[in-house]
C-alpha cells in the first residue's frame, strides 16, 4: 500500500524533479507579499534517493524559519486512501488495455529489477502508475528505507508541530491524470520504455540524467534533459501533458498559494511542489510575480 502511495504521488516521469542537495544550487525561491513575512516555494521530486533527502543548507533554513509547511497533497490518511484507490481502479486490466507487445515490454522491464515480476500483480492499475513505477521501482529498491523528500518533510514538519497541508485535492490530480485517454498513456509508456532502452544501449540512464541536471541548479540544462525526454512523443500529447499536468495546475497552485499567504501575512509557509511548476514562462514562480509578490531564487 504504502509503495503504491508513493509512486501514485508521482505523477510519472516528467513531473519527478527535485533539487535538494548541497552540491549545486537548490531550485528554492523566496515569495514575499507587499506586507508581511517572506514564504517559500521549493521544487520537488518524487524519487525516494538520499541524494535528494540531504537537504541544502538553504533550504533547511527555509524549512526551520517557516511556521508550516505546505505539499502538493496532504499526507492524511483519507488522501493516501483515495489516491491509492484511484490509481488501482482502471476500467480495464491492463491485460486489456495495454497491446500484447507493450505488456511484454514493460513486464520485462521489470523483471530486470524484480526477477520473476509478473504484470498481472498490477493488473488493475492505471497505465500511467505503471509509468511511475517503471520511474522509481529502482530507487526503492536500492533505498528502501529512504521516503520522498516532499513526504519525509511532511513528516518532520509534523513532528515539529508546524502547520501542514496540501495545495491541492487528490481528486484534482486523479482528474489530471485520468484526462489521458486510453491511447495517450499506452503512447506515453511506449515512448518511456523506448527512452529507457535507447539510453540504456548508451550506458545511460533517465531518471540519473534528470537528477543530475537538478542538482547542477542550471536551469538550461533541466529544460534540455526535460525536452530529451519528449522527443518519442508526438507533438499533439506533448501539448497535451504540458496543458493538463502544468499549466492548468500551476495557475490552481499559484492562487492557492498567494491566497494562503494573504490570509496570514505574519507567518512563513514552506510551498514543496514538483519543479517543473517553478520554471519559465507560465509557471507558479512567474504567476505569483504577477500576483505583485516579489519572487527570488535564494542562492546557496
Amino acid at each position: 500500500m504504502r509503495a503504491r502511495w508513493r509512486l501514485a504521488i508521482g505523477v510519472f516521469f516528467c513531473m519527478a524533479v527535485q533539487l535538494a542537495t548541497a552540491g549545486g544550487s537548490p531550485f528554492l525561491w523566496r515569495v514575499t507579499p507587499a506586507n508581511g513575512r517572506p514564504s517559500y516555494l521549493f521544487g520537488s521530486i518524487h524519487i525516494p534517493t538520499p541524494v535528494v533527502t540531504n537537504l541544502a543548507p538553504s533550504v533547511e533554513q527555509a524549512f526551520q524559519s517557516s511556521d508550516a509547511v505546505y505539499c502538493e497533497l496532504p499526507f492524511d490518511a483519507e488522501t493516501i486512501m483515495r489516491v491509492t484507490q484511484g490509481a488501482m481502479n482502471a476500467q480495464r486490466p491492463l491485460s486489456q488495455a495495454l497491446p500484447a507487445d507493450l505488456y511484454t515490454r514493460a513486464e520485462r522491464e521489470m523483471g530486470r529489477l524484480v526477477p520473476g515480476f509478473k504484470l498481472a500483480a498490477l493488473d488493475h492499475a492505471e497505465i500511467w502508475l505503471v509509468m511511475s513505477e517503471l520511474v522509481v521501482l529502482d530507487y526503492q529498491l536500492k533505498y528502501p528505507g529512504v521516503p520522498p523528500l516532499d513526504l519525509l518533510m511532511y513528516q518532520r514538519a509534523q513532528g515539529c508541530g508546524k502547520e501542514v497541508g496540501g495545495i491541492e485535492t487528490a481528486q484534482e490530480q486523479l482528474d489530471a491524470m485520468n484526462a489521458f485517454s486510453a491511447d495517450e498513456q499506452v503512447e506515453m509508456l511506449r515512448a518511456m520504455l523506448d527512452e529507457m532502452q535507447d539510453l540504456r544501449k548508451k550506458g545511460q540512464d533517465a531518471v540519473r540524467l534528470l537528477l543530475d541536471a537538478y542538482v547542477s541548479g542550471d536551469v538550461d540544462q533541466v529544460d534540455r534533459e526535460v525536452n530529451r525526454s519528449y522527443e518519442s512523443c508526438s507533438p499533439a500529447l506533448k501539448k497535451r501533458f504540458e496543458e493538463l499536468l502544468l499549466t492548468s495546475r500551476n495557475h490552481r497552485m499559484a492562487d492557492r498559494i498567494a491566497q494562503k499567504i494573504r490570509s496570514k501575512p505574519d507567518k512563513s509557509t514552506l510551498f514543496v511542489v514538483g519543479a517543473l511548476h517553478g520554471l519559465g514562462p507560465g509557471s507558479v514562480v512567474d504567476l505569483l510575480g504577477q500576483a505583485g509578490f516579489r519572487v527570488e531564487r535564494v542562492q546557496p
